[in-house]
């Protein structure tokens, strides 16, 4: 299920927060354009659990795997302060990665957002990827996806594997069990 389409990450969800509680192209599912479903208002009741996964593919099908562990107690698409990620930066889910390459297997990482009151939204970027920093996804912490680019309010840009992006990425979800 594409849950996201992410084609620069600065000015892409610039200030929203979270980019999976907005709109962008709404009803037209792209891989090579700009989009978002509002998962939080979706009615699908999209609670990610244990063993349910979560993928990002870059345009060149090269993609990395994550296998939740752990949802984030309480976590929604718009909630702060859990157990991953900070007060000021949303964390979604952690587990191990896979990747296509098989560099990083079952390495522990954290899906989390470069968003909201952090250096990501002040500087333009509200970016998600899987990261092995726990607070934010970060560039120099083996970053794949919207990751904060270490400058002081400088925002977010796309990652992979500590290397800047110029291509488009996908966020997919799959259920461990058909819903």
């Amino acid at each position: 299920m594409l849950l996201l389409t992410q084609t620069h990450g600065n000015t892409d969800f610039e200030g929203t927060g979270i980019p999976f509680n907005q709109d962008k192209s709404p009803g037209t599912p792209s891989t090579k354009t700009l989009y978002s479903r509002d998962w939080t208002s979706s009615g699908l009741g999209l609670l990610p659990k244990k063993d349910d996964q979560f993928m990002i593919m870059r345009s060149n099908g090269d993609f990395i795997t994550m296998t939740v562990t752990k949802w984030c107690a309480g976590a929604t698409w718009l909630s702060l302060g859990n157990e991953c990620g900070t007060s000021d930066h949303p964390g979604f889910a952690m587990g191990p990665v896979t990747t296509s390459t098989g560099s990083l297997t079952n390495q522990l990482m954290y899906f989390n957002a470069c968003a909201v009151n952090g250096q990501c939204g002040l500087g333009g970027g509200d970016g998600v990827g899987f990261s092995t920093h726990s607070g934010w996804p970060q560039f120099d912490k083996n970053c794949f996806g919207g990751c904060w680019n270490g400058a002081s309010f400088g925002g977010a840009s796309l990652y992979w594997e500590g290397n800047v992006l110029q291509e488009v990425l996908s966020y997919y979800y799959r259920p461990s069990t058909p819903t």
